[in-house]
């Protein structure tokens, strides 16, 4: 507890070892020690001259706050040695104390000399440096035993556990082993550091269901309690023991004035009659025993019992103990079937229940969702659900809500406060963040904001720019890129719950943008080695800011960018960072973090570049599928996902690339619509270039609707039957361009999406027998003089396909059905598309994609005309059953009625067997090669491109120095070089 001021530090020199031996004499060095009382504590390498080498000092550190309090002491021992060497750090305090159902990540740094780093920087590859985590048991019941992290990545700076990996009661020992091998001094330095984890003991937590209640005499009284969710695997060894006492505190009498007795078991029914009328405090003791430890939780509950005839009412919370208010509150009330009205109310606390406050979509439903962000900070809620019957009283529920107290009373400062691109090292540190004792370790996620920037949210505003993944420290040190921004720190507690804190002043980052093409080139080639140097020695975060500065770089360029500085930001930044991404764990931070650096990735101007932009695309569908399981961080984190692949589609994009834009959306979708319940008001998200929806409804609900995006005249109606699944999710898009082509067909409307998943975001096609309608405007077309038809996009083929019925035009808007979901445009007729639809012979092998064509066909015929799986049997003479008139002549099934059958077809479809067996067994044999080919490493790396990239890397950096020889020379007359230093104090403004 610092009260938000800044704690008095006291440092001590305690001893001096050389061996076994601690009387060493500390000297003068003892009290330019303990005369430092900052958080950092410096001594210049002159006061070490004094003492002989291999020696080991202790230090100690003390914090003082400004009520006197006192801190643990914590000791660190400095080991002096005759030559620099690698040093490795895990970050944080000795000992972690978590709980089992929480996440733990740990992460470590690198300290190598200056020299040594430069030559990191000037090697083509990354000199040997291993990382190597593990972990022992040092409790009783395991001790020294090895704990195998089978499904940990070990070979990281970083490591993380997910919750529940980790034994509760248990303390182990996490050892970190990094190899470095110095190739200019041809040493291998072997060091390692260790930390202990701790894992709390088992706490049994409970929680008691239906809310404050009033129940009639004559009516049952239950009593109900249940596991906090995480726990609820454990319920068979929890015990329950209930207990009743009266408001004035005396033991329970039954109406018959014995005392009452109530079993020992999670749910508990008291029969009508049984109390008389009054107010009652039930108790529940849960006791857990797995037969070494024992835990108990202790929760209660209110009940007033009533003569009056009355409708019983109860509530229910989704989740238990404190609330999180960065999630959706949700309260389900459970009413008897004679309730006709039910209104929710707030009877304590400031909140008003307006529109703008809630997800569901009226306060007199059953269910009740408090929007994320609206409730405050540490206060207390108490919600009341009335409920109204014809010939009863009225009744009502309460249910108490406490949301959790975020972190407060953070202070941020950064040091220097102005400086340069790629060289300073801007030092960020947060004083005076406080919390509750029970939410407490707190971590910290710093960023940046910028004053102005090129490429802003779909709001205007300014998107925040990462500079670190979750620390458990509040300090950081980081890498910006040119501009002027506010310093921020959002500061986590261990519920997840964060304050924001945005400085009252800004930090500067000077570097005049290249003004030539060449300056570009050479400007990305030093960010790319400098981004490399810091991979390889596992400072993943500086490898993002680096990233991030030179997406910033190429958005400030004046000039046109060449070609090779577009090979150097996709095939070795972009590809540094995917290889990161793929080893890093997909937290809630570390999501966020990609998809805002994907956000100024996305802005860089590509023009007719598809490759790249097909690569940011695939990069966009990964980071969504991540979302999608995590959710988005930040209130500002959905739109600018959005506006980044809005920016994308708005520029030439490969047909084998579509699919990437559809399943963004769809993750997008999901990670918006992840915290939600069923039947709770859209979700809309407007970008320049794309318009989304998104809602989760019960399929009733949702039957017979027309949907469409915000501001968007597009729309489907949706069948009236559809049935299936309790609750369905769908998101519509509407686009404003047409980005999606696949060489053939000629577009004549903007596309629109409708797609349906299952709460697992898994894509569905609901159950029903009647067709969608899609209605898309006409738009600037002349529906005069033209003929079109409805195609959708087939993501297998990456062609538009005419499987949808084109109606015609009503209204200056395009007309169509389908019986399927999928991404909707209209063509003009003639043109490209997969279907056949006009007149001309049609090819025999038509008949084989049959059903592809048309999926209801089969409802014309009997069951003597089907197969086992509802399918039209394969027979010829069975066509002449479908009358031709049923079908429009535009439609493909239309051509496939008035084919002729001739005999000499029963020829041609014997060749097509003989030749489909020759070709399939020619493609096997191709096959088998190419994966004897492919096992061989010198064919793999050919075709990758990885030797080819190497061999380009090598010549770029032998040009570049010969570049530098022959300037060298023409200006001093003979070629003197001097190694690149990246700690260089004078700026390099080029």
């Amino acid at each position: 507890i610092t009260g938000g001021r800044q704690p008095f530090f006291q440092w001590e020199l305690t001893k001096v070892c050389s061996d076994e031996d601690c009387s060493i004499s500390t000297g003068n060095l003892a009290g330019v020690v303990s005369f430092q009382h900052d958080e950092q504590m410096f001594i210049s390498q002159n006061y070490f001259n004094n003492f002989a080498t291999s020696l080991r000092f202790h230090f100690t550190c003390q914090a003082t706050n400004f009520l006197g309090i006192k801190s643990n002491i914590v000791e660190h021992v400095v080991a002096l040695q005759d030559q620099t060497i690698p040093m490795v750090v895990i970050a944080g305090p000795d000992q972690v104390k978590i709980h089992n159902y929480e996440n733990l990540f740990l992460r470590s740094f690198i300290q190598i000399a200056p020299g040594a780093f430069a030559s990191i920087f000037d090697a083509d590859d990354c000199p040997d440096i291993a990382f190597q985590w593990s972990m022992i048991c040092l409790s009783a019941n395991c001790a020294n035993e090895n704990i195998p992290l089978t499904d940990i990545v070990t070979t990281t700076s970083d490591i993380y556990f997910p919750a529940f990996t980790l034994q509760y009661n248990t303390l182990y020992e996490l050892s970190l082993r990094l190899s470095y091998t110095d190739t200019s001094q041809e040493m291998t330095f072997v060091t390692t550091t260790a930390v202990e984890v701790k894992i709390e003991p088992f706490q049994v937590d409970i929680r008691v269901l239906g809310g404050i209640q009033i129940v009639s005499v004559s009516q049952d009284l239950e009593l109900s309690t249940e596991l906090i969710e995480h726990q609820q695997p454990l319920s068979g060894m929890v015990s329950y023991r209930w207990a009743c006492r009266t408001q004035a505190g005396y033991i329970c009498r039954k109406s018959d004035s014995d005392f009452l007795a109530i079993e020992d078991s999670p749910v508990v029914t008291i029969p009508p009659g049984t109390l008389n009328p009054g107010d009652y405090v039930f108790s529940v003791i849960a006791t857990f025993s797995d037969g070494s430890i024992i835990s108990k939780d202790r929760e209660q509950i209110f009940y007033r019992v009533l003569r009056r005839d009355q409708p019983l009412v109860k509530i229910f919370r989704q989740g238990g103990g404190k609330h999180d208010l960065r999630k959706p509150l949700v309260l389900q009330g459970d009413v008897e079937s004679s309730v006709t009205s039910q209104q929710w109310k707030v009877s304590e606390g400031d909140l008003e229940l307006s529109t703008q406050n809630l997800l569901s979509p009226t306060t007199t439903g059953k269910e009740l969702v408090i929007a994320p962000n609206v409730l405050q900070d540490g206060a207390t809620y108490r919600f009341r659900l009335e409920a109204s019957a014809p010939g009863q009283s009225d009744n009502f529920a309460e249910i108490e809500v406490i949301v959790n107290d975020s972190p407060t009373a953070a202070r941020l400062e950064v040091s220097p406060q102005s400086g340069f691109s790629l060289e300073t090292k801007f030092s960020f540190s947060v004083t005076g963040a406080s919390d509750d004792s029970a939410d407490m370790p707190l971590s910290f996620v710093f960023s940046v904001l910028p004053v102005s920037c090129p490429s802003a949210l779909p709001d205007g505003s300014c998107p925040l720019i990462p500079i670190s993944n979750t620390v458990e420290y509040p300090r950081f040190v980081g890498l910006l890129p040119e501009g002027e921004f506010f310093p921020v720190v959002d500061v986590f507690d261990r519920l997840g719950s964060f304050h924001r804190v945005i400085a009252p002043f800004t930090v500067t980052s000077f570097n005049t943008c290249p003004t030539t093409p060449q300056l570009i080139t050479e400007y990305m080639e030093r960010i790319a080695r400098t981004a490399r140097a810091y991979n390889c020695i596992g400072s993943y975060d500086v490898t993002r800011q680096l990233l991030n500065i030179a997406s910033y770089s190429l958005n400030c360029a004046t000039t046109e960018i060449p070609d090779e500085t577009y090979e150097i930001y996709f095939n070795e930044l972009e590809v540094l960072l995917a290889s990161i991404d793929d080893l890093s764990e997909s937290t809630e931070v570390y999501v966020d973090n990609r998809l805002k650096s994907l956000f100024l990735s996305s802005n860089i101007p590509l023009g007719n570049r598809d490759s790249y932009t097909g690569s940011l695309l695939q990069n966009s569908r990964q980071v969504a599928s991540a979302a999608a399981s995590t959710g988005f961080l930040r209130t500002d984190s959905a739109s600018a996902f959005l506006g980044g692949l809005s920016t994308l589609v708005s520029q030439n994009i490969s047909s084998s690339d579509v699919f990437n834009v559809f399943d963004t959306i769809q993750g997008i979708s999901a990670a918006e619509l992840r915290d939600r319940t069923c039947d709770t008001i859209s979700s809309d998200l407007l970008s320049s270039n794309i318009k989304i929806r998104n809602q989760r409804q019960s399929s009733t609900s949702l039957a017979g609707s027309v949907v469409s995006a915000p501001d968007s005249e597009a729309s489907i109606q949706l069948p009236s039957d559809i049935s299936g699944f309790d609750c369905i999710n769908y998101v519509v898009a509407a686009f404003d361009v047409s980005s999606f082509n696949d060489g053939t067909s000629e577009v004549a409307s903007l596309p629109v999406l409708l797609t349906l998943s299952d709460e697992n975001n898994e894509e569905i096609q609901a159950t029903t027998s009647d067709s969608y309608a899609i209605r898309i405007p006409v738009g600037s077309q002349d529906t005069q003089s033209s003929n079109f038809t409805c195609a959708s996009w087939n993501e297998d083929t990456s062609m538009w396909e005419k499987d949808c019925t084109f109606i015609g035009v009503e209204e200056n808007f395009f007309v169509m059905q389908s019986s399927h979901l999928t991404t909707f445009s209209v063509l003009f007729e003639g043109v490209g598309g997969g279907g056949g639809g006009g007149p001309g012979t049609i090819s025999i092998s038509t008949f084989g994609s049959f059903a592809s064509y048309f999926t209801g066909a089969t409802e014309i015929f009997g069951n003597s005309n089907l197969d086992e799986d509802g399918n039209l049997v394969s027979s010829f003479t069975a066509l002449s059953d479908i009358p031709t008139e049923a079908f429009d002549t535009s439609n493909e099934v239309y051509d496939i009625l008035n084919y002729s059958y001739e005999s000499s077809d029963e020829v041609a479809w014997t060749i097509d067997r003989i030749l489909a067996l020759v070709f399939s067994g020619i493609a096997f044999c191709i096959c088998m090669v190419m994966v004897a080919l492919l096992n061989i490493k010198s064919v793999r790396d050919r075709l990758s491109g990885r030797t080819a990239r190497a061999k380009h890397n090598k010549k770029s950096a032998m040009l570049r120095r010969q570049r530098e020889l022959e300037v060298l020379t023409e200006r001093y007359g003979e070629a003197q070089t001097e190694p690149i230093s990246t700690n260089s104090s004078t700026p390099n403004h080029g």
